[in-house]
């Protein structure tokens, strides 16, 4: 982490952390639970700032001093990966035969690629990378399968921000 304080109102912060979050989870209630990956599981995370009080000087004028004074400018950037997907069988009924559905594992299809890149059916791909159905396939009832828990990603983020701000004083010590 780095976080400074420069003369003439600048401010930056860098910020960078990595986590692993671990734990258990259960696809349906006639699976037995699998330890993965969690669903919060977000491994790198980035955060950029820098804040600047932009100067105004000391003009005489009272309103040239009300409109320019206490103005600032605020840039942001942050990136981290794409939050875990769980990928579930389609829905059937249970293997108790009650009416219950649940959402069976799903077992890899060897030699097929796990992600398609451009195009899927003619259709360009939104994000130009998707999973490939034809790598799965439901596994039995009961079983988890051997795709294991949020071990895909969604799409991450790569977002820049920027602000203008002012200050209104309402009081001596309070702004707002």
């Amino acid at each position: 982490m780095f976080d400074h304080r420069y003369s003439n109102g600048l401010y930056a912060y860098l910020g960078y952390t990595w986590a692993h979050d671990i734990g258990q989870d259960q696809l349906n209630p006639f699976t037995p639970y699998q330890t993965g990956n969690a669903s919060g599981d977000l491994r790198h995370n980035f955060d950029a700032t820098v804040t600047w009080d932009i100067p105004y000087g000391y003009p005489n004028n009272w309103l040239v001093k009300s409109l320019t004074e206490k103005w600032g400018a605020d840039v942001r950037w942050t990136v981290r990966p794409g939050f875990p997907i769980t990928l579930n069988g389609p829905e059937t009924a249970d293997a108790a035969d009650d009416g219950q559905q649940v959402e069976p594992g799903l077992n890899f299809l060897p030699n097929e690629p796990l992600y398609l890149y451009g195009s899927y059916n003619g259709a360009k791909i939104p994000g130009g990378k998707q999973l490939n159905p034809a790598a799965f396939t439901p596994a039995p009832v009961g079983v988890n399968g051997d795709v294991p828990q949020n071990y895909f990603r969604g799409f991450g983020e790569d977002q820049w921000n920027f602000a203008i701000r002012r200050d209104f004083s309402m009081y001596e010590n309070r702004r707002l």
